[in-house]
């Protein structure tokens, strides 16, 4: 969905929740908010596990890339063992006549095929918007969320390293680092998220990998008698990235978008 002037929108939003925007503001909001929140389709859930799923709405389209790695085999240790004869016995016959002497390989067709050697987990893109609709709708407390999935957090004290307890207590700048969402790489998925895409994408078991916003320069709250203004933004509109936390296949992917394999 495309970008357009919402003014009459985004003004009558903003009536119907109480907040008054400075004069010409729904005008330079780059989003149709109108038609997004109609659009049960763009509703996207996301569920970090620490409490009320997140969510938001995509103004443009869900990019999913995927890759495979194929390389050339090996050569067979006949061949090797040719090319390494037909090299000896030039440089032997070259030194003896006082020829150049030329380095030959030797190879067969069957040494140019490619062979698959694997592939990569899949990357999911998702553009979103957060608007505040009501004076409690802070976007930055949604978005913090997000980024509480790629930052670890820091502190001071004891932890477990092969089996033994060390304490960090007193010693200076020591600090434990904990993965984002307290992530565990075991089964099931500890620390992982679930996102869902209106009723046609879902997928369980990811890892956040990026986590990127822009919050708008307007702002909703209060303006000050000297015409200073105090709140938090608007809106925030940005993107995250994220990928399973193990390796799926193709039939795990069609799950993850809704058709049979």
């Amino acid at each position: 969905m495309g970008f357009g002037d919402i003014s009459g929108n985004l003004n009558k939003l903003a009536e119907k929740a109480g907040i008054k925007l400075p004069t010409n503001t729904a005008s330079s909001v780059p989003l149709e908010i109108n038609e997004l929140m109609k659009n049960e389709a763009a509703k996207v859930i996301i569920d970090i596990k620490d409490g009320t799923p997140i969510v938001g709405y995509m103004q443009e389209d869900l990019s999913i890339a995927g890759s495979a790695e194929f390389n050339t085999p090996a050569e067979s240790q006949q061949l090797q063992k040719a090319t390494d004869f037909v090299n000896k016995f030039s440089l032997l016959s070259g030194g003896a006549v006082g020829k150049n002497i030329k380095i030959m390989s030797v190879g067969n067709v069957k040494q140019t095929l490619l062979s698959w050697t694997s592939s990569a987990k899949p990357l999911f893109t998702v553009p979103l918007t957060f608007v505040a609709l009501t004076r409690q709708d802070d976007p930055r407390e949604i978005v913090k969320r997000l980024y509480k999935c790629v930052f670890p957090t820091f502190s001071s004290g004891s932890m477990k390293s092969f089996g033994v307890n060390l304490n960090l207590k007193g010693i200076n700048g020591a600090k434990v680092a904990t993965a984002p969402l307290g992530y565990k790489g075991v089964k099931g998925g500890k620390g992982t998220i679930t996102v869902q895409i209106g009723s046609w994408f879902r997928a369980p078991n990811l890892v956040m990998t990026s986590v990127d916003f822009n919050f708008s320069k307007v702002m909703v709250g209060m303006t000050t008698e000297a015409g200073k203004q105090i709140g938090f933004p608007l809106y925030a509109v940005g993107s995250i990235a994220f990928t399973p936390m193990e390796d799926i296949d193709y039939n795990q992917l069609a799950s993850y978008i809704g058709v049979k394999p």
